[in-house]
């Protein structure tokens, strides 16, 4: 099942699919296949590589990381 795509820059590829995550996050499921299929046939990725790269959140929004109290602070606190 090999296609001749013709070859992008690894640059290429990620503008590729941070354009299209926007519109594949918030479209229905008949949608995200058609979306899938575009992506697949513009990056030569495989279908599970693009799904796993579209859920991807996006750049610049990471995950909130809450300060951990001391353990001595802890340790301090009634069982």
């Amino acid at each position: 099942m090999s296609c001749s795509v013709t070859s992008l820059s690894y640059q290429a590829r990620c503008e590729a699919v941070a354009r299209v995550a926007p519109c594949y996050h918030d479209a229905s499921y008949t949608q995200k296949g058609l979306l899938l299929d575009a992506v697949m046939a513009a990056t030569g990725y495989t279908r599970k590589h693009a799904i796993g790269l579209l859920n991807q959140p996006p750049h610049g929004k990471s995950m909130i990381v809450r300060p951990r109290l001391p353990i001595e602070v802890v340790s301090s606190f009634p069982s």
